[in-house]
């Protein structure tokens, strides 16, 4: 009777556990998704907004047109005061907006979509037993990379590279996307030796030397990560005794979404070795959604303190070279 009595106090305890583990994962998804659904009714909402300032504009630029075509003075003060009218509506514009609406139509669009992908895989999440533990895992984490694409998109819409990668277009896209074998040390790019100037975005240099040009690669990367893993952890830490995540723990998790922005390496011919250098990135927009996801995710909260550090983090020169071997010139 009694190992009956235990029994059935195991199997109680089995399903409180998965359902308090479904809960959370679940719960991870809701928080997951606050930050891109306001983004994408915001894009919306601003979309409609530029739409109609651009079709008022219009509107009072066909006015003025046909008031220039009347002699007499009060027409002439019409068209003044509906030309300043214009001028003030643009100036709006430009200050208020940072698209214009085909953008933003064009932002909540590929949002919708994402959002719609998401809820798909929330109902598979849903719909799989607690003891798929790796098959909602994997699923959990799909959901994540939409989320963070969603909050990614203003970035990935303007038009801007990375500020100190060097040379021309041509030299600019071997920076960005691929990795010069044995370059010259003559098209050296210009963040080796300088921290990118970005508000958006924090960046990380790792560097690396030896006889292996794919192990140098791979160490360089891998000290970029180790680089950021320690920046992140020592920012998290909130001051005295505040509650909030572990820091160790979430600047492991944040680093999921960094990703390599650059490489660069040349021959060292007075040394016979490969040195490897490596530019990682990571968006603090989508580092701040992912420090709420990771709190929802561990059932932890996230401090006030900790979610001020992140935001406003700022890579000075001195940390951002702090780890590399030496400077690097242009011969």
């Amino acid at each position: 009777m009694n190992r009956l009595r235990s029994l059935v106090l195991l199997v109680a305890g089995w399903a409180v556990a998965g359902s308090a583990l479904a809960d959370t994962l679940l719960a991870a998804v809701d928080e997951a998704l606050k930050e891109p659904i306001r983004l994408v009714a915001e894009w919306e909402s601003d979309r409609t907004i530029a739409f109609n300032m651009v079709a008022i504009v219009f509107v009072l630029g066909a006015v003025i047109a046909i008031i220039h075509t009347l002699p007499t003075n009060a027409a002439k003060f019409c068209a003044v005061v509906l030309g300043s009218a214009v001028t003030l509506l643009t100036a709006l514009s430009n200050a208020y907006f940072d698209f214009d609406h085909r953008q933003y139509k064009a932002m909540a669009s590929l949002g919708r979509q994402l959002l719609t992908d998401i809820n798909i895989k929330k109902i598979q999440l849903q719909e799989f037993p607690v003891d798929q533990k790796q098959a909602r895992e994997a699923i959990f984490e799909d959901i994540r990379r939409d989320a963070n694409a969603i909050v990614g998109l203003p970035a990935s819409f303007k038009d801007r590279t990375v500020q100190g990668v060097a040379g021309t277009g041509a030299d600019r896209l071997a920076g960005m996307l691929l990795s010069p074998a044995l370059a010259q040390q003559s098209v050296i790019p210009d963040w080796v030796n300088k921290v990118p100037a970005d508000e958006d975005n924090l960046y990380f240099l790792g560097n690396a030397d030896g006889r292996d040009y794919s192990a140098m690669l791979q160490a360089s990367r891998q000290n970029a990560y180790d680089e950021a893993r320690a920046y992140l952890a020592g920012r998290l830490q909130a001051p005295g005794k505040s509650s909030g995540v572990d820091s160790a723990s979430a600047a492991k998790y944040l680093l999921d979404s960094a990703r390599v922005a650059s490489t660069y390496s040349y021959y060292d011919r007075s040394r016979h070795t490969i040195r490897s250098y490596t530019l990682l990135s990571l968006s603090k927009k989508v580092a701040e959604s992912d420090l709420r996801l990771f709190g929802a995710r561990n059932a932890q909260a996230v401090s006030p303190v900790q979610q001020q550090l992140l935001r406003s983090a700022v890579r000075t020169q001195e940390s951002y070279i702090s780890n590399r071997k030496e400077v690097i010139r242009s011969q």
